[in-house]
């Protein structure tokens, strides 16, 4: 009854009211815009899906911890710094996309707003009942990206899970060794404290002082065995000296030996270049005898 007596002024007020009252996610626009400067400006589905490509590729929550921003500013210049993105008429903006590039926490946080919303359409009771929808590249990107959040959630919470049931293992292990070790010196404190302890002790002492005798021959022993060795070695040593010393003087007889032919060789060949000297010169006076005779 009350959509039949409303009226076109009433209609246009309720649209802005439900405008204002809608959540929206923005950002500054760029500087560089004359026509609106400083004002706040929506993302656009061409950008949603820029951000969209960008996090498949780098997949910035997979990172470890103390790398995950650095990822995220990553996702953020390579969406600044992507080809030209359609916008919308209702938009005047250059043709580049120009959001900050190291705005890595705005791209974070829109990702995760939208990857929440995608979370919420898929547990619709619309979406149980079999409603068809149109899978479009922004869905399919936006499940698989659900799929991968999710599985490293699951398997974060798993890491953890065993690792505090390890460091309860490890600390339930020290506790027992403690234990053990606290009951076994107290164990060996009171047998020590003993009367049957103190009788062992006693004996021992006793045998103890009965065995120096031995020991001082066992050491004699020793020390006579320690001085026939040391004479076998010096006398090895004293050989080896020996041997050494005549294997130095054939070394050095061979050398005299080898220097003695050695002059002995040279001094045949001078004595053979002499005597074909003079075979020479003879033969030369015959030769010059028989042409001077000749002319």
């Amino acid at each position: 009854m009350c959509g039949s007596f409303a009226t076109p002024a009433h209609a246009a007020l309720a649209l802005l009211l439900r405008q204002q009252q809608a959540p929206r996610i923005s950002t500054h626009m760029d500087p560089n815009d004359k026509e609106t400067p400083g004002k706040l400006r929506n993302w656009l589905e061409e950008e949603d899906l820029l951000l969209f490509r960008q996090v498949c590729a780098h997949t910035p929550f997979l990172r470890k911890h103390g790398a995950v921003s650095e990822a995220w500013e990553t996702v953020a210049a390579k969406v600044a710094r992507s080809e030209k993105v359609a916008r919308s008429e209702k938009v005047a903006r250059s043709e580049k996309f120009a959001r900050p590039a190291s705005d890595g926490k705005k791209a974070q946080n829109r990702f995760l707003s939208l990857l929440d919303k995608h979370r919420q359409f898929n547990n619709d009771s619309g979406r149980k009942s079999g409603v068809a929808v149109k899978h479009t590249e922004r869905h399919q990107l936006l499940d698989e990206l659900v799929e991968l959040v999710d599985s490293n959630v699951q398997k974060k919470a798993v890491q953890a899970e065993e690792e505090r049931k390890k460091r309860k293992e490890d600390e339930a292990k020290s506790a027992q060794a403690c234990e053990a070790a606290m009951v076994s010196l107290g164990k060996r404190t009171s047998r020590d404290r003993s009367p049957e302890r103190k009788e062992k002790r006693g004996k021992l002492s006793n045998m103890l002082a009965l065995m120096p005798t031995d020991t001082d021959k066992e050491i004699a022993f020793k020390r006579d065995k320690l001085n026939l060795r040391r004479q076998e070695i010096e006398m090895t040593r004293e050989e080896q000296e020996t041997r050494k010393h005549q294997f130095q003087m054939q070394l050095e007889d061979r050398d005299r030996e080898r220097e003695h032919q050695r002059r002995g060789r040279e001094a045949d060949r001078e004595e053979r270049l002499q005597l074909a000297k003079l075979e020479m010169e003879k033969t030369m006076a015959v030769l010059q005898a028989l042409v001077a005779k000749r002319d």
